[in-house]
């Protein structure tokens, strides 16, 4: 996503959507009259057509749940394709924000493919409009691309190459949160994507996944050393409680540890789902680590109109080389599927922030409309 905007934040989400195909019984033949030859036999049936992801709901919007393979690259026999594209309208009421006015908010092309025995490969092309363009200029694969191979045999997963995050409640990719815009945990504190490998074991309820991989969000270890992950979760229907733990030692900075501490809770009840979490981030030469807690909360009216909210409160964050004190996230507002792979939603946003070393405070207010259509 488009790196932290700390003087307007927007919001909210939805999921893509497909339809599933319906195979019809075959009719009886008749039996063939006494000394007649026998009927021929029936043309074989046309194979199966691969039966895409049910639609979800507008606010059933999980978080990174315990499948080593997300919704939007779920693998299917032959080489398949899919994209999406969110275009947004945003309204903040200071002038001199980045993202005010209209924008490509995000977009990206997929390509995957199942080679049988377990083994699948994927590819996530991600662009949008850059912070402050001039022009309209497309930022192409620069945030969150993705490029792996995975192989799964029974409750064994693993995945090689530059993959999502497990961390964190929300997702990536635009159409797979309810709000349009990551919140500031995701955009300060969880990392985006991994280069490395992935491992992972799943039980009935319980799942456990470790990674060895560059430092978050880059492909090279220069100057840096290996980051090593674990996380482990326990699924017990209508909840849900994941912990996990990010680590590596920097080479350059005087206090070489960085560290994250991740906490993930949630329930789902029909209609109405709840999330919380708990961020801690360490940063090799920063004296103060930062933390994050946030509640995330979906209530969906029918299936096709959802509201939704967002609260989080930050401490020491340091975002873009500002030291930010505090800072305060406020998003609600409604997710509307008129279409099977289209939906409309829209914001009004909160946002305060106290600069460290008493360099001012600012709140900034808006309203945003965002179109998902994906295909």
């Amino acid at each position: 996503m488009r790196a932290f905007r700390f003087l307007t934040v927007t919001a909210m989400v939805a999921a893509t959507v497909a339809t599933a195909s319906v195979s019809q019984a075959q009719p009886r033949r008749p039996r063939p009259a006494p000394g007649a030859a026998p009927a021929a036999p029936p043309p074989p049936a046309p194979a199966a057509a691969p039966i895409p992801p049910v639609a979800q709901a507008p606010g059933d919007v999980a978080p990174n749940a315990p499948t080593l393979l997300s919704r939007e690259s779920e693998i299917r026999r032959g080489l398949g394709f899919q994209a999406f594209l969110d275009g947004q309208l945003s309204i903040p009421s200071k002038v001199y924000t980045d993202d005010r006015g209209f924008t490509l908010n995000d977009a990206a092309i997929y390509l995957s493919k199942d080679f049988g025995s377990g083994f699948a490969a994927m590819i996530d092309l991600p662009f949008m409009t850059p912070d402050g363009a001039a022009n309209n200029s497309v930022q192409f694969g620069e945030e969150k691309a993705q490029a792996f191979v995975q192989w799964n045999h029974g409750m064994f997963q693993t995945k090689f190459g530059q993959f999502d995050t497990i961390f964190g409640v929300e997702q990536n990719d635009s159409k797979d949160r309810f709000f349009a815009d990551w919140g500031l945990a995701k955009q300060a504190i969880v990392p985006v994507t991994h280069t490395g490998a992935l491992i992972g074991l799943g039980f009935e309820h319980f799942v456990i996944r470790g990674l060895i991989a560059d430092p978050r969000n880059t492909s090279t270890q220069t100057n840096q050393n290996l980051e090593f992950g674990l996380q482990g979760r326990v699924d017990f229907a209508p909840a849900y409680a994941s912990v996990g733990v990010l680590y590596n030692e920097g080479k350059t900075a005087t206090e070489r540890t960085n560290l994250l501490i991740d906490v993930l809770g949630g329930v789902k009840l029909d209609a109405w789902r709840l999330d919380a979490y708990y961020n801690n981030r360490s940063t090799a030469g920063v004296n103060d680590a930062s933390n994050t807690l946030g509640v995330l909360t979906t209530f969906n009216i029918n299936p096709e109109f959802g509201l939704g909210g967002r609260l989080e409160w930050s401490k020491d964050l340091v975002v873009a080389n500002t030291a930010l004190d505090s800072a305060l996230l406020l998003s609600v507002g409604p997710s509307w599927k008129v279409l099977p792979e289209i939906t409309l939603r829209g914001d009004a946003t909160l946002s305060s922030v106290e600069r460290a070393n008493n360099a001012g405070d600012t709140t900034i207010y808006g309203v945003n409309a965002s179109l998902v259509a994906g295909f």
